[in-house]
């Protein structure tokens, strides 16, 4: 798992460079510019998933982390994820206009 544009001959989208620097660690992101792939336990390391489960067990993660979901206070939670993420939101609306612009 990674971002391979670089190796491949494309330059990385702004939006995706955005988003890049919203989840991955430093190290991680310096790695962008190389196309360097990760292993499933390393993405998760890198910042790239937030977990790895066997195939045998996602029902089952995927239904606890539903249950925890579910006995929170939702208008909490998204009032908090909308702060939480509204910089990368704004940085990326902004990338449609610089992507336009570099083209």
């Amino acid at each position: 798992m990674g971002m391979n544009e670089v190796p491949i001959g494309f330059t990385v989208p702004y939006f995706a460079i955005a988003l890049a620097r919203h989840r991955l660690t430093r190290p991680a992101l310096a790695m962008l510019t190389t196309g360097t792939m990760f292993s499933p336990s390393d993405a998760v390391g890198a910042g790239c998933l937030d977990q790895v489960v066997p195939a045998d067990q996602l029902t089952g993660s995927v239904q606890a982390k539903a249950e925890t979901l579910r006995t929170i206070d939702m208008p909490s939670y998204e009032a908090t994820k909308a702060r939480h993420d509204a910089d990368v939101i704004e940085e990326i609306g902004r990338s449609k206009q610089r992507e336009t612009i570099a083209a």
